[in-house]
């Protein structure tokens, strides 16, 4: 078994403040820590990336987070997808989506934190939620957990 945890942050800023504004979250932003430390995101400017801790952007005012206790196998299947996806990049199509309340209007070769978190958690088999559902913000993937735990 290996433990990770899922990361919400609030961070200061003008489109921190926008992400929270629309989605009406408490929470504009959220990421995978990996047992060593290291923290898999999604990240406005780079896309996705792995960086070792501490290493956000962003002035962290608040955070949160879940840990989970993921079977090895089902864990190596969600790094692997993880992995796969490094340098993709930001899906600003997907947060569009997410503002106007349009599930289904994303990019589906590009990700923004919470699809890409949500989309590894099920891989995962953390949730049910499918990936297929479209967008999700960090409000809802926070309930989502919260069902979970």
């Amino acid at each position: 078994m290996k433990s990770i945890k899922v990361v919400f942050t609030r961070t200061s800023g003008i489109f921190p403040f926008f992400i929270r504004l629309v989605t009406k979250s408490y929470y504009n932003h959220v990421y995978i820590q990996y047992p060593n430390g290291y923290i898999i995101e999604a990240d406005k400017r780079d896309g996705v990336v792995i960086v070792p801790e501490g290493s956000t952007r962003g002035n962290v005012v608040d955070s949160g987070f879940f840990e989970f206790n993921i079977p090895d196998n089902r864990f190596s299947t969600a790094t692997f997808f993880g992995m796969k996806r490094i340098r993709s990049k930001y899906d600003w199509k997907g947060i569009l989506g997410c503002f106007l309340n349009k599930p289904h209007m994303f990019d589906s070769s590009k990700y923004y934190c919470s699809r890409l978190v949500r989309d590894w958690l099920w891989l995962a088999n953390v949730i049910d939620e499918m990936p297929s559902k479209g967008n999700i913000t960090p409000k809802q993937l926070m309930k989502l957990l919260s069902s979970v735990s």
